[in-house]
């Protein structure tokens, strides 16, 4: 009787410790130190997985969060704004198969297309601004413009977009501009070889270097921090954008030491300046997931900006309509 006794004092025992565990657990769960979201000067937009497919969403200065692409399923990234503002470009796998497809700025009237489609569109309209980008130092704007049947990367000061250069003449489609740090060269890809690759131009000579040679196709460029760098998205390996999935390389804006982003590697990048001046986000991957990143334009006041077991990636400031505009 003792015996049975000690050993349903010890099952009583274990339950408690056992229960008040898991209530500490919950409670851990429950009361954490929750990140909170950054004020920015601006309307910031990026892709984010958290919920479990690929979404752009738009950050507001209120700190409100706006899944864009909520409707459907599939993932969307590669993403880029007219100068209006109302409307945004983007990629998808929702058919799929990776194909083009725009939204408007509120997540009404999503359009998925096909290659053919999107192109008609854009001739058809007569003009095709997309993808403004400030640099560093907040005077000038780079952009992708179609100018007949190619798009041009495109450069002006940022109080006359009327009066430009391109920094390329008509040699097939450019897009997805990216600064580097010091403003004196543009990274972009490009459709002028058989596949996409990626580029640099060197904005005062005008020369461009060619990065990448592979038979895959290379998307949205981006520097480290301290210019040393380029990552690149790569579809060369296993058609992984069909899939939702992203192939990351790195390589040098010369093109040398072309490698995938080792498992494990840090990388902080993808500096893009706010139209205010006033703020630099970008992402890094140095806390386990990629997320987002804000600075002050000097480069002080570090803090991450999204939170969470999801990743983040690409930011982008949404640019102000003209009569916004200070």
């Amino acid at each position: 009787m003792k015996k049975l006794t000690r050993i349903l004092l010890v099952a009583l025992i274990i339950v408690v410790l056992g229960g008040a565990i898991v209530v500490v657990y919950v409670y851990n769960r429950l009361h954490q130190d929750v990140i909170e979201l950054e004020p920015v000067s601006g309307d910031l937009a990026f892709i984010s997985d958290r919920n479990g497919n690929w979404d752009i969403f738009i950050l507001k200065p209120d700190g409100t969060l706006i899944n864009v692409t909520e409707e459907g399923e599939g993932d969307d990234y590669l993403f880029s704004f007219t100068f209006s503002s109302d409307m945004i470009y983007f990629y998808t796998n929702r058919p799929g198969e990776f194909v083009p497809a725009r939204v408007k700025v509120d997540g009404s009237e999503l359009e998925v297309m096909n290659f053919i489609t999107a192109a008609t569109n854009a001739f058809s309209s007569g003009h095709f601004d997309v993808d403004p980008t400030w640099s560093p130092d907040g005077r000038q704007l780079a952009w992708a413009k179609m100018q007949g049947f190619s798009n041009d990367i495109c450069l002006s000061s940022v109080d006359d977009v009327n009066d430009f250069h391109c920094v390329t003449q008509k040699q097939g489609g450019n897009f997805m501009v990216s600064w580097s740090p010091d403003g004196t060269k543009l990274a972009y890809a490009s459709d002028r070889t058989e596949n996409q690759s990626i580029f640099v131009a060197d904005i005062e000579s005008g020369e461009q270097t060619q990065l990448t040679h592979d038979e895959g196709w290379d998307f949205q460029p981006v520097w480290s921090l301290d210019g040393s760098e380029i990552l690149f998205i790569s579809n060369r390996e296993d058609d992984s954008l069909v899939q939702g999935k992203f192939d990351l390389y790195l390589v040098k804006p010369d093109g040398s030491d072309l490698q995938p982003l080792a498992e494990g590697a840090i990388f902080k990048g993808d500096p893009v300046y706010s139209p205010s001046g006033e703020q630099v986000a970008f992402m890094s991957n140095e806390d386990g997931n990629w997320h987002i990143y804000l600075m002050d334009a000097d480069g002080s006041n570090v803090r991450r900006l999204t939170d969470g077991d999801s990743n983040n990636m690409f930011p982008v400031w949404v640019p102000k309509p003209a009569e916004e505009k200070e």
